[in-house]
């Protein structure tokens, strides 16, 4: 079953939802605990932000560009692990880094929000997952959102244990 323009507009919607979250989480957050990483492992929120921010900026807005722009361009991956280490996300400014991603993401739905039936299926081959749409992209980012949401949720978990 093909989804409608209807639920493609809808999950474009829910792609505003991460920076909203993000700036509650921030707000909510004391400034003590924004670089504390969780006791598994993983980022704390300064660096879950500034992963964000780059991964919107590096990643997907420059493959919604491509495929737009593009007939099936090879789309690169982005190494989370190796931008942060190369970043130092805990020297940085959540405050900044948030901001940053809230125009990164909102110059992404823009782009997104016009797209038209057949642009949806525009494609792109993006390193192990093979060719993949426009939609497909979209998936994508939507999964990785509340990867990270469900994250946050856990350190915040954490934090009031």
């Amino acid at each position: 079953m093909t989804e409608t323009m209807l639920q493609r507009r809808q999950k474009i919607s829910e792609l505003q939802e991460l920076p909203r979250f993000l700036r509650r989480f921030l707000l909510e957050s004391d400034s003590h605990l924004r670089k504390v990483r969780p006791g598994e492992g993983g980022f704390s929120l300064t660096e879950q932000i500034c992963h964000l921010r780059d991964l919107e900026q590096q990643g997907y807005l420059l493959r919604i560009q491509r495929i737009l722009q593009e007939d099936r361009p090879e789309l690169a991956e982005f190494n989370g692990e190796k931008v942060a280490k190369e970043s130092d996300y805990h020297s940085q400014d959540p405050e900044v880094a948030l901001e940053s991603f809230e125009r990164s993401r909102a110059a992404s739905i823009a782009l997104l929000a016009q797209l038209t039936e057949d642009q949806f299926l525009r494609c792109g081959r993006f390193g192990t997952f093979g060719m993949i749409t426009m939609n497909q992209l979209i998936d994508m980012m939507l999964e990785h959102d509340r990867s990270h949401k469900a994250e946050l949720e856990a350190l915040r978990t954490e934090w009031q244990q």
